[in-house]
């Protein structure tokens, strides 16, 4: 296995599967861990600086970073699944006229 060229890196390669083809599965996966991740940390510190208002909004925050932490889940998923998984055959069509 070959080294990786780090200046000929481009971010859209992340996202494509073993053939060159873009999958919806790591776009969707990417992107879910990302945005869990920013709820997270943003539930967190607004349940820290606000822990002595009011336990209604305490409740609140917890179910948010909960919620969170299952879409982390899933999104980590998406990406291992499609990391472990084989790509499908292409049909070809073989009736090709001359």
């Amino acid at each position: 296995m070959e080294k990786p060229d780090l200046h000929k890196f481009d971010w859209r390669e992340i996202f494509n599967d073993s053939k060159g083809r873009t999958s919806p599965g790591k776009i969707v996966g990417f992107f879910a861990c990302i945005v869990s991740v920013l709820v997270f940390g943003i539930a967190s510190m607004e349940a820290v600086f606000t822990r002595h208002v009011n336990e209604q909004t305490n409740v609140i925050l917890t179910t948010i970073t909960m919620q969170s932490v299952a879409l982390f889940t899933i999104g980590s998923a998406l990406l291992a699944i499609r990391r472990f998984t084989k790509d499908k055959e292409t049909p070809t069509d073989n009736n090709e006229t001359t």
